[in-house]
């Protein structure tokens, strides 16, 4: 019995080094891109979104973002929330963007009025309401 656990315990650690080698990021390596993701996602929602709050003919726009670096995929992943509030209407909508590439990863809409879902997919994955697509969206804005 004993054997068995020191070589779970063994092959535990040689994969965890696998997979940080894999990586093949110091810590200080880690944390400079996460920090460069950080400050471009602000920089990106700064000049998009800003700002954050909008009045417009439909009603007021809120907006807000959260950015994660998925160092698995090595992308800058941001998700922007926007939110547009007025009498009678309630409408969400969230877009998940590698911010680097500039590429859109998935798209949620959904609003109050006749069609409360308009739009939702991440990938190739179609989805049908926010907590479907937060749990898909889940993996690029966590490890």
């Amino acid at each position: 019995m004993q054997h068995n656990s020191s070589f779970a315990v063994a092959m535990a650690i040689l994969l965890s080094a696998g997979t940080y080698a894999a990586y093949g990021q110091t810590a200080s390596e880690r944390y400079t891109v996460q920090e460069r993701c950080g400050k471009r996602a602000e920089e990106v929602f700064k000049r998009d979104y800003s700002p954050n709050t909008q009045n417009t003919a439909e009603g007021q726009w809120t907006f807000s973002y959260e950015n994660h670096y998925n160092e698995r995929l090595n992308k800058c992943f941001v998700l922007y929330t926007g939110t547009l509030t007025s009498p009678g209407i309630f409408r969400t909508q969230l877009t998940l963007t590698d911010i680097n590439e500039n590429r859109e990863y998935g798209q949620y809409i959904a609003a109050t009025k006749a069609r409360p879902l308009v739009h939702c997919i991440v990938g190739e994955a179609r989805c049908s309401s926010e907590v479907e697509w937060r749990r898909l969206a889940k993996p690029f804005m966590e490890e």
